[in-house]
């Protein structure tokens, strides 16, 4: 039996199968992952933030 630990919490409700499906090796991934790619995850909602605004500004000046 493994004594490891993944730095990942899942919250929620846990349903049927969630342990067979979310396994210290699926966790282990999801963490590498984030890590590898957070610098742009950030750069990318960001831009998202950045976008929804000007949309927002355009239909606002297109309603008056």
């Amino acid at each position: 039996m493994s004594t490891q630990k993944s730095r990942i919490e899942v919250t929620g409700a846990s349903k049927a199968q969630y342990d067979e499906i979310l396994t210290l090796e699926a966790l282990s991934f999801i963490e590498e992952f984030k890590y590898k790619f957070r610098g742009r995850l950030i750069e990318l909602l960001q831009w998202r933030v950045k976008f929804q605004r000007e949309i927002g500004a355009q239909a606002y000046a297109g309603s008056s």
